[in-house]
């Protein structure tokens, strides 16, 4: 069940409807995504996941999403979450709304969407996880090399478990021409004889997951690569299934014969037990200071060019970041002693005017947003309005300046106004990105 949704950064109505007609993952199947797991309200490995979009994006063509709208959008949609119910999320990247009928993308298409949705599992699904799974046999259904990314165009998989559902199983167990077994619709599969598992090789058309992966790396000279049948599963003495977001999961059913003894076996246990060890080992560790817990310190009285920081701080490098403001002599001193990162003042990490003349909010841009063209022309505007002397070098400099200096006017202090300004600075990051669109 849907628990919360976050689409391009914005927390949505789970029945909002998100896309055009035209988005090309709707009519293509022209994107990617990833699922994640929950352990509590915390995502494990979320950067992970991100690496292998990214990955699987350059390698078939599509844009690369930013690291930061990554981060921040499940950071928002785990602060939406009012309960600790949902167990996943899925991150959905698409190439966005298609100029023109056909199959090959152009360049005026888009812009690409990000959409960041938490489900919850329901006491079925979560039995499923400690007493078994059983799979059918589908013969042929293989996506070919596609297989390897986490595609929109996932027909495969669709048809693969709708005719296992059918077939009163579980899940799919998808096996090639040649009678090897290549995964499940969702999973990897391993099977155990004499206490050593085997799993498909990654050279098969199967996508070689991250559980695979870690599940892999624990068994160490117990697990090996190599190619089995349907009948070699269920004649094994166990078998289990891997993914990201299950973890481990018996396999006790294939085409309504046992495997084993019909029911979880022991290697099974010990590796379930050692994935709810690491996943309660990863929520326990220490928070990076400089990611989600960020403090940020600066001059009080903001106006252009810390509100601005301010906003970009939030909205694309630490969604929770805290933001303390005190005198200009304090700032370093502060910023030190709170192992916080300093801006606009002397001595701070970045200050109101570097070696190469950029105001903060520029510097941050382009030490990490360089590739980004809306706040790159963000950052002349911002540059421009924060500068007497180059007031004149943008023409919406000017227009900045006018709506910042009403700011301490509607604004009981700085933390109101950083809270004020995020519509306006949300607001010109759109029309921005309207406007390089064409």
């Amino acid at each position: 069940m849907l628990r919360a949704l976050v689409v391009d950064g914005a927390v949505v109505p789970p029945d909002a409807l998100v896309f055009t007609a035209l988005e090309r993952g709707i009519q293509y199947g022209d994107g990617l995504f990833e699922s994640i797991a929950l352990h509590g309200s915390a995502a494990l490995e979320p950067e992970r996941h991100y690496e292998r979009m990214a990955a699987s994006a350059a390698a078939l063509g599509l844009p690369v999403p930013a690291r930061s709208s990554w981060d921040y959008s499940i950071a928002a949609c785990l602060a939406a979450l009012t309960d600790e119910t949902a167990d996943a999320l899925r991150v959905t990247w698409t190439r966005g709304t298609a100029s023109e009928r056909g199959y090959a993308p152009t360049p005026a298409d888009g812009p690409p969407r990000l959409v960041v949705a938490a489900y919850g599992s329901s006491d079925a699904a979560r039995a499923r996880v400690e007493d078994g799974v059983s799979a059918a046999v589908i013969r042929d259904l293989s996506p070919g090399d596609l297989a390897r990314h986490k595609t929109l165009s996932a027909m495969s998989w669709v048809v693969a478990a709708a005719r296992a559902r059918t077939a009163g199983a579980d899940d799919a167990l998808l096996v090639d021409s040649a009678g090897r077994v290549l995964e499940t619709a969702g999973s990897n599969v391993f099977l155990v004889r004499t206490g050593a598992a085997v799993t498909p090789p990654a050279t098969r058309w199967i996508l070689a997951g991250i559980g695979r992966a870690r599940v892999l790396g624990w068994l160490g000279e117990r697990g090996t690569e190599a190619d089995f049948t349907p009948e070699n599963l269920a004649a094994a003495d166990e078998a289990f299934v891997t993914n990201a977001v299950r973890g481990v999961v018996p396999l006790v059913r294939v085409d309504g014969h046992p495997i084993g003894s019909g029911s979880p076996g022991p290697l099974t246990r010990e590796l379930q037990a050692r994935w709810h060890d690491w996943a309660g080992a990863q929520v326990a560790k220490p928070r990076d200071p400089h990611r989600a817990a960020a403090r940020w310190i600066t001059r009080k009285e903001i106006r252009v060019n810390r509100t601005a920081t301010c906003w970009l701080v939030r909205r694309f490098i630490a969604p929770d970041a805290q933001f303390h403001f005190e005198d200009p002599d304090r700032v370093a001193e502060v910023a030190a002693n709170l192992e916080g990162t300093g801006f606009d003042a002397p001595g701070a990490r970045y200050p109101h005017k570097d070696a190469d003349g950029r105001c903060s909010f520029a510097a941050l841009v382009h030490e990490r947003f360089a590739q980004d063209p809306v706040l790159v022309e963000m950052a002349r505007i911002v540059q421009a309005a924060d500068f007497k002397d180059q007031n004149d070098d943008h023409p919406a400099a000017r227009g900045l300046i006018a709506i910042s200096q009403g700011f301490p006017l509607v604004a009981r202090d700085d933390h109101e106004t950083v809270a004020r300004a995020a519509f306006v600075y949300d607001s010109m990051y759109a029309g921005i990105a309207a406007h390089l669109k064409g």
